[in-house]
């Protein structure tokens, strides 16, 4: 065989081997360089005998605050993350609070199962209800302990050195590192741990369709039609007029797009980001990565509750709670980068 012949036979071998391995192309780039989940795509957790499920959601970029919001900036998610396919459970809950108490971790509240539930008993046949009653700072602090438990590194820092892990937060009032208010700069972002979602990274999730078609910002998340259609939004979430009264069991609602339910509805979930009081207008962007302001008085709640008009069920909805409070309205749902 001569020397072209060769060649050709080798470019030939090359070209085969390049197109069998090519990625899918519906994943993003994952950081070792191969290919990530696609979107939507689900992964199985496991914490002592509770299973949870993740979905994947990838990078993109979207206009939050549409058809809602003064301002609406461009704003683009540079990496993907895996987001809890529902909102914690009180089983769940339960598993990781009980684990942390005996590892040093010390929260403001105990948590409640669903709506009515004993403050701190065992869970019961009730126990896929979400966890209640328990604050922004007990959220965060979860999130550490869930990864500890795991043996991932924790996302959250007493301070900017990120050095001591957070495990410590009360149900003081006011504003203080010691009570658990930390700042952006507390947070190790890189970390592979669980931690909150920003608020841009809840929104994109709840939007999303297919990375280029959007759910529009007035509807609720997965709905068909916006949140005046009450069929629409009844298919997709619990609220004033279909709840009964009462939260449900995570999961029973239809879920978007990405196969992640009740991001409308059932209970309010506490996002990351810092918010002046009053609050403000979004910076007008475009933005990157956005992680909220460096300081602020009150933290984002998204959106929609069990007892809540249908009107606060919409995506771009936005409303915001002090870091102290607790009420059996509010849950949440953690996301991870890895």
């Amino acid at each position: 065989m001569n020397i072209l012949k060769r060649f050709l036979l080798m470019f030939a071998i090359l070209l085969v081997l390049s197109l069998v391995s090519c990625p899918d192309p519906g994943g993003d780039p994952a950081d070792d360089g191969s290919t990530a989940p696609t979107a939507g795509e689900e992964r199985t957790e496991t914490t002592g005998s509770v299973s949870f499920d993740l979905r994947y959601v990838p990078a993109g970029t979207f206009v939050m605050g549409e058809d809602v919001e003064i301002t609406t900036p461009v704003v683009t998610l540079t990496g993907g993350y895996w987001m809890a396919e529902t909102e914690v459970t009180y089983e769940l809950w339960d598993e990781v609070y009980t684990w942390a108490e005996s590892n040093g971790y010390t929260f403001a509240n105990q948590g409640r199962e669903g709506h009515d539930g004993i403050i701190g008993d065992p869970p019961t046949a009730d126990k896929t209800e979400p966890v209640t009653m328990i604050n922004w700072r007990d959220a965060m602090v979860w999130c550490n302990a869930l990864s500890e438990k795991q043996g991932l590194t924790p996302v959250y820092y007493t301070d900017s050195g990120q050095a001591t892990v957070l495990k410590v937060v009360t149900d003081d009032g006011g504003i203080d590192p010691a009570y658990g208010d930390i700042a952006n700069d507390c947070v190790k972002w890189a970390a592979d741990g669980y931690r909150l979602p920003t608020e841009a990274e809840w929104e994109y999730a709840s939007r999303y369709r297919d990375g280029s078609d959007w759910t529009p910002g007035d509807y609720a998340s997965g709905a068909t039609a916006d949140y005046t259609d009450a069929g629409a939004t009844g298919l997709v979430a619990w609220y004033d007029l279909n709840s009964g009264g009462s939260t449900h069991p995570v999961g029973e609602k239809n879920a978007n797009a990405l196969g992640v339910n009740d991001m409308s509805g059932n209970v309010f979930e506490h996002c990351w980001d810092w918010t002046p009081n009053p609050p403000v207008p979004y910076d007008p962007g475009p933005l990157t990565d956005p992680h909220g302001p460096d300081t602020g008085t009150r933290r984002p709640i998204r959106v929609g509750c069990w007892n809540y008009a249908a009107s606060y069920l919409q995506c771009a909805y936005r409303r915001y709670t002090d870091p102290w409070t607790e009420v059996n309205e509010y849950g949440f749902r953690p996301v991870r980068i890895k």
